[in-house]
Parts: C-alpha cells; structure tokens; sequence
C-alpha cells in the first residue's frame, strides 16, 4: 500500500478498522484528530487516538480522507511478528468488490464486478454492520439438529469458525455441536494481547455449510469475542469475494465439499510476547502435567524465538506429533513433554 509517494505493508483485515503503526503515525507528522474507545478481537478494549490519512493508493486505486487509529504498542505481537505498518479494514473497502484468490497469492479490487465472473449459485447476502462496514454472512451449523448463525468475515482471524461464548450458550441446548473438553484459560490473542482467563469448550461440529458448500468435521473453539467468526482458514478452500457495492458474499469452493483435519493436540497455545505459553488444557490426562501459563522454553530440543514460530504456525500446526520443553508456571522443575494429535470425530455425517 503506498502513503505519501512510499510503499508500506499492511494486512488487509475485513474484521477491524484500519490502524497505523505509532511509527508510521509519527512518520506522517503525528497530529491525531479525534480518539476512540475500541475493542479487540477478545473483548478487550482501550482507549486509542484517530488519524486521518489524507491519501493512500492500492495498485491503481486511490483513497481519499481515510480514517485510522494508531496503534498503541508497536511491540505486540501481531505488528512485531508480521513486520507491518498497519490493518487495512472494512471502512476502506466498502464502496468496492474485493476478491481474495490464495492459491494464486492474489487480492483484486475492483468496482466492476462483472469483470470477477461471479457465479450467483454461490452467492449469500453480506450484511454490512457499523460505521466500520463490518461484514457478516449467514451459516448453517449441522448435526443432529440444524441452527443457523451471523458470522463476522474476517480475514485477520486464523481458523475456519470461531464461536462466540454468547452464542455457544444458546447452541448448547441443541444436539448440533459435540463437545470435545473444557478448559480455563485462554489462546486468542488480539491487538491489546492475549485474552483474559476464562472457561472454553472445545467442539466438533459435524456440517458447516457456507453460501451452500458443506465443510465437514469441522473443529473449533469458543471465543471471548462477542461475535463468531469466520477466518483466513477459508482462503485455503475457495475464491472468496465480497460485494460490499450489492452487499453479496461469493464463496466459489475447490471441492464438492471439503473434508477438514478433525486430529487436534490436547493443548491450544498463546504468547506472552516473548514465549509460547499453555494456553488450555483439553484432555483430561494431561491435565495433572500441564497448567495454563507454563512456559515452553524448547521446541523439537530447540530454541526459538517466538515470531519464527508464529510465522511457521501451519508448518507446527502440520505435524502429527511434536516434542516441548516445559517450565512450570508453578514453579517445578522443567520437564519434555510430546504431544500428538487425535481425531476428534467419532463419524462423518
């Protein structure tokens, strides 16, 4: 993305405002217009000056009088491991169609559709939310019964669905999610850090379907988040386009239906910024040996740094099976500990 006649690198985020980097922001002349109380993807919020951007330009696209906030600590996760100058998000975009194509390492962003070949059999209505444009699409959730939910599309979250503590309350008195442990602490982490300790489940949903396409064994996790959501998970499996212009969702599949990995670890990991830390526990048998908190000091009897990790996420997320050295967050002596994946689906509807 180029500001002021030079190039920067930002993550193009359907689920967040645009933000700038303190450094950028600093950069352009540091003069804030406004400030805002925000939110984060766990819930967790604070306060954050606003920024106008007189100009930014996207390959031949040229925008005008754009709004950002300024991040706060340019040493968090996300714009240290990433290395970039900012989020580009939804308020941007909303008078435009973008098409997200992975595979060919693609974004197109147009204003005539048209030119993208849509196909309306994969077409869903997009609900656009906000003074952020935030946008959501309807799914069907299966299994012996069948619900429908809003979906936040938001292309800086990670996995395929992500379902709110909020919403899982009400699913739970239906025989559609099958749940696969509890734990108490927390994996998210978003632009103010990690999420606050509190119980999740983790659950296998046996049919998502999206725009139509069934995705099958699907697992996931709860969130702190109000909202469910949808990740970058879904690039991997189709063209996905978003009309913010007509307000239509496009989700154009590689497959009649995609049969996804149901084998997790017993354990969900987070960051304190400088290690990888237990983030829940799931199986009950590990749940006398490992602790929310503790510290991996050792990967596969290697030392890391946790920005390599991160950046190699699916490479670790890949592996069946993978060896950890642990320092207690109580304190106890360090101990290697391996740990496998596991299906979790018990049959395939």
């Amino acid at each position: 993305m180029e500001i002021e006649g030079e190039t920067y690198r930002f993550i193009l985020d359907t689920g967040a405002p645009n933000v700038v980097s303190k450094r950028l922001f600093e950069k352009l002349g540091g003069k804030a217009v406004s400030s805002l109380r925000v939110s984060d993807a766990n819930n967790q919020s604070s306060q954050m000056n606003v920024a106008n951007l007189s100009e930014i330009k996207l390959g031949n696209a040229l925008f005008k009088n754009i709004p950002a906030l300024v991040n706060l600590d340019d040493s968090n996760v996300v714009f240290r491991c990433f290395q970039i100058d900012g989020l580009l998000g939804s308020n941007v975009l909303s008078t435009s169609v973008v098409q997200f194509d992975l595979p060919n390492k693609k974004v197109i962003l147009t204003d005539q559709r048209k030119k993208l070949q849509l196909d309306n059999a994969n077409r869903e209505k997009l609900e656009l939310v906000g003074k952020q444009k935030s946008p959501y699409v309807w799914i069907e959730v299966i299994g012996e019964k069948t619900g429908r939910e809003r979906l936040l599309v938001d292309t800086g979250a990670a996995d395929l669905y992500d379902l709110s503590k909020a919403h899982y309350a009400t699913f739970s008195k239906l025989p559609i999610f099958q749940e696969r442990g509890t734990s108490v602490g927390g994996s998210s982490i978003g632009l103010f850090g990690a999420g606050a300790k509190e119980e999740h489940a983790r659950l296998l949903l046996p049919t998502l379907k999206l725009a139509g396409h069934p995705f099958r064994n699907v697992v996931l996790e709860t969130t702190n988040d109000d909202n469910s959501r949808i990740g970058a998970t879904i690039l991997k499996h189709g063209l996905l386009t978003l009309d913010y212009k007509k307000k239509r969702f496009y989700f154009e599949p590689f497959k009649e239906e995609t049969l996804m990995d149901d084998r997790a670890r017993g354990v969900s990991l987070t960051s304190d910024g400088k290690h990888l830390l237990i983030g829940l526990v799931w199986e009950e048998e590990l749940k006398d040996k490992l602790s929310y908190g503790d510290v991996i000091l050792q990967i596969e009897g290697e030392d890391y740094e946790v920005c390599d990790i991160i950046a190699r996420r699916e490479e670790f997320k890949a592996a069946d099976s993978v060896r950890y050295l642990i320092q207690p967050a109580d304190g106890g002596e360090n101990f290697e500990i391996e740990l496998a994946k596991r299906s979790l689906a018990q049959t395939l509807e």
